[in-house]
């Protein structure tokens, strides 16, 4: 239960800083948006955890954006 809510917390702030303020493409932006969106609409159903791993590969997705563009301007 509280893993559950600690990975939604970090995948919303992690998708808010990727959707707004990284320079990431359109297209990029639009695909992650998306994908945090059909991850909330898959919790309720049968498949909650589905929803949890979805948010998980986000976040780990937008990690490693965050640690490529970080060397990169170094």
């Amino acid at each position: 239960m509280y893993l559950s809510l600690l990975v939604f917390l970090v995948a919303v702030g992690l998708v808010i800083w990727f959707v707004f303020l990284s320079e990431a493409s359109l297209i990029a932006k639009a695909v992650i948006a998306v994908l945090f969106v059909v991850s909330l609409f898959l919790h309720p159903t049968a498949f909650p955890i589905a929803g949890l791993f979805l948010r998980i590969g986000i976040s780990i997705f937008v990690l490693f954006y965050q640690i490529i563009q970080s060397t990169k301007s170094q």
